[in-house]
């Protein structure tokens, strides 16, 4: 419904742009406005979004079981900021690989349960000399998977204002 008449405006923007500015794709618009465009055109044909969603799916209900719910929305948050990386700037290498002992990915991608299945998902996978966790050339992150990150997000602020609410009406 609403989301497939979004991309369908942007494809419809996407192609007035093309005809307006036929030397430089996304003319006149921000990186970031190109960056959208980019992805939805991409993300109609399926090409760019590399997500097990089903996957992720089955990692995010896992992340919502961990028994620091404050834990578990960083965590989520610290994947959605790696997927809008990526899906923002998916030539840049740098957003395309983490040290296994980076500090962040340390505490939210292994220290909450579902962690590591959702970097899976998301197509992460542990270099073959063990230093770092990559995301091939190859792999792409679209709408759909941001969509469903943020979705996750929403939902988990609720529940922590719902549990703070319980609180202060408990006290």
């Amino acid at each position: 419904g609403q989301h497939s008449e979004r991309a369908d405006n942007t494809l419809k923007e996407r192609s007035k742009l093309r005809r307006s500015a036929p030397h430089s794709e996304g003319a006149g618009h921000t990186l970031k406005e190109r960056a959208t465009l980019g992805r939805s055109a991409r993300d109609a044909d399926g090409a760019r979004d590399s997500t097990d969603e089903a996957l992720l799916r089955v990692a995010l209900d896992e992340m919502e079981t961990h028994p620091d719910v404050s834990a578990a929305g960083e965590a989520i948050r610290y994947l959605y900021r790696l997927s809008c990386n990526v899906a923002e700037s998916p030539e840049e290498l740098r957003f395309r690989r983490l040290r296994v002992d980076n500090r962040a990915y340390v505490n939210h991608a292994l220290g909450v349960r579902g962690g590591a299945l959702a970097m899976e998902a998301l197509g992460w996978r542990v270099s073959e000399d063990g230093s770092a966790c990559v995301l091939s050339a190859s792999r792409g992150v679209g709408e759909s998977t941001l969509r469903t990150l943020q979705d996750r997000i929403k939902a988990l602020v609720a529940k922590l204002a719902a549990r703070q609410a319980a609180r202060e009406t408990d006290s």
